[in-house]
């Protein structure tokens, strides 16, 4: 992981006052802890508006120059309100209609470290049928993305870094090495404890057909799990990680067991890679890191494989 040396913070229009912050005073904190400078930054687009001045263009224009200035006039509040004392931050306003293509779009001329953003609980048929600007991000942003939630860090953040080491859900080795990368530095850099944490799901004793796995199954699960055990091992040794660092490997579907294995821990942040599924793909697999979103009652850092490209965000 690269030095922080930039942070996007995004927030939303309509956010609440409550809401926005929490968001600017976690990211001041972070900014404070590893010398980063900030960016406050509002894409917004307004329905009501454009639709009042549809045949005034002049007039529409007008409008739209009055509501960013009010933004900007939120963010200044921001800043001097939330920020701890020297830390260095400014403030940037757009008024775009696509709002995930205004961020990467800001994201791709401010080149942040970082993108920090709140998040809220999105229902399945509501991801499902219209999606939302996290997810679009977990899968879309270029740069670690920080979502965080309505729940402060303690004095030494318990770190959880989520891998797949023997890749059961079609990630690339190289995610599993960014991850841990990312959760190590992101862990020295705000002073907290790293853990290790793995989910695997056997096949349910319905679905299997071999005589001798039905006869032993209790046998057959222990030995998948100390397979998987195994493979941690390794990998915190390939890590170069320390010996004594925390594994915990829990049996289950990850968006399910994660998130109490985390609770149990006393989780203040877990990092999850995320890899951008096709259309039918997205359908029918869901995104883990969005359907892990939903359930955790932490913060989570989402990280890309080395080398990814997103969407072409030209202006």
């Amino acid at each position: 992981m690269a030095e922080i040396g930039k942070i996007l913070v995004v927030i939303e229009a309509n956010e609440s006052a409550d809401s926005a912050e929490r968001l600017v005073t976690k990211a001041g904190q972070l900014a404070c802890r590893v010398g980063a400078v900030l960016e406050l930054f509002v894409c917004c687009f307004n329905r009501a508006l454009a639709a009042t001045y549809l045949f005034d263009p002049e007039a529409r224009q007008h409008a739209e120059q009055g509501f960013l200035h009010g933004q900007e006039k939120r963010i200044e509040s921001l800043i001097s309100d939330c920020l701890p004392e020297g830390v260095e931050a400014t403030g940037d306003v757009h008024w775009e209609r696509d709002l995930e293509h205004g961020i990467l779009q800001k994201i791709a001329r401010y080149a942040p470290d970082m993108v920090v953003k709140s998040c809220r609980y999105h229902p399945l048929l509501e991801r499902a049928l219209f999606g939302h600007l996290e997810g679009q991000l977990i899968r879309h942003c270029p740069v670690p993305l920080l979502l965080v939630k309505n729940r402060d860090w303690g004095r030494s953040p318990q770190v959880m870094a989520a891998v797949d080491p023997l890749h059961d859900h079609d990630k690339p080795e190289s995610l599993d090495r960014a991850i841990v990368e990312q959760a190590r530095t992101f862990t020295a850099a705000i002073g907290g404890h790293l853990h290790l944490i793995h989910a695997f799901q056997p096949l349910p004793a319905s679905v299997v057909f071999d005589d001798t796995l039905v006869l032993d199954y209790e046998g057959f699960k222990e030995k998948l799990r100390v397979q998987h055990e195994e493979a941690m091992a390794r990998l915190v040794a390939d890590s170069g990680l320390e010996a004594q660092t925390p594994v915990h490997v829990v049996q289950g579907e990850t968006a399910s067991v994660l998130p109490d294995c985390v609770n149990q821990q006393n989780g203040d942040l877990v990092v999850m890679g995320s890899v951008d599924r096709s259309g039918l793909d997205r359908l029918f697999m869901g995104s883990t890191a969005e359907d892990t979103l939903n359930r955790l009652e932490c913060d989570l850092l989402v990280v890309k494989p080395p080398g990814f490209q997103g969407p072409e965000a030209a202006p």
